[in-house]
């Protein structure tokens, strides 16, 4: 109709013959639940020669398309569905090395720039002394080496581990599915680019049990810790006019 508004999609940085016919449908499927509005939208034009789609969105429904597409970049506002799709065609543009945008005359409703690759050396292996908290549920091994297998601590996450001490495997063996211990040894790092560190191997050389208490027990230790102790009537103002 003539008083549709124009918006257009479009993809830079490639042609059409860059693409396979599958992963431009791909395309032309997630703009469709980006919009999601069904018999509002429709096809207006395929420019050639370039990956741009001509939207005709009906002029009373154009104020709801708006709204849409700038909640869309807020993912605190936009809800689930609309989040997966805009995380999707990010990764449709990451993948592809392109950008996305989508425009209404001058005015850019949404730009997609893809998700920031990770760039630069791993660094490692670095060998250093580790620790990690969590509860016994293997101990393997015929030969001298021996494994132990630990459920991390607040994540539920596997690490395994590796000793040859003797006295040390009969202490594990203790505390096989049994309270949280920590084990402490060496570790082989390596650090990502994205900066996060992975670590290769564990040699383990001491576990240690640790208490469980309470967090009201924790505050009663700290006040018979503190007890004879004169921090004055004021501690608070003290420390700031220490502090300046």
């Amino acid at each position: 109709m003539s008083d549709d508004r124009t918006v257009t999609f479009k993809l830079n940085g490639k042609r059409p013959d860059d693409f396979t016919i599958e992963r431009l449908a791909q395309y032309l499927s997630a703009l469709g639940d980006l919009v999601s509005s069904p018999g509002k939208v429709r096809v207006k034009k395929l420019t050639p020669g370039s990956v741009k789609v001509e939207l005709a969105v009906e002029r009373d429904h154009y104020p709801k398309f708006v709204e849409r597409l700038t909640v869309a970049k807020n993912p605190a506002r936009a809800p689930a569905t609309l989040r997966k799709v805009v995380a999707d065609l990010e990764e449709m543009v990451t993948a592809d090395n392109v950008t996305a945008e989508v425009t209404a005359g001058r005015t850019k409703l949404l730009f997609l720039h893809g998700y920031v690759r990770a760039t630069g050396p791993v660094v490692g292996p670095v060998i250093q002394r580790h620790a990690i908290r969590g509860q016994v549920i293997g101990l393997e091994g015929k030969d001298a080496t021996k494994h132990v297998r630990i459920a991390e601590y607040g994540t539920g996450r596997e690490v395994r581990g590796e000793f040859r001490d003797a006295d040390l495997a009969g202490q594990l063996t203790k505390h096989l599915w049994k309270d949280v211990v920590e084990l402490t040894g060496t570790a082989r790092m390596l650090r990502h680019p994205d900066g996060t560190w992975e670590m290769k191997a564990f040699r383990v050389d001491g576990v240690e049990e640790l208490q469980s208490v309470s967090p009201s027990q924790v505050v009663q230790a700290l006040r018979q810790a503190f007890a004879g102790v004169d921090m004055g009537s004021d501690p608070v103002g003290d420390a700031k006019k220490i502090r300046g």
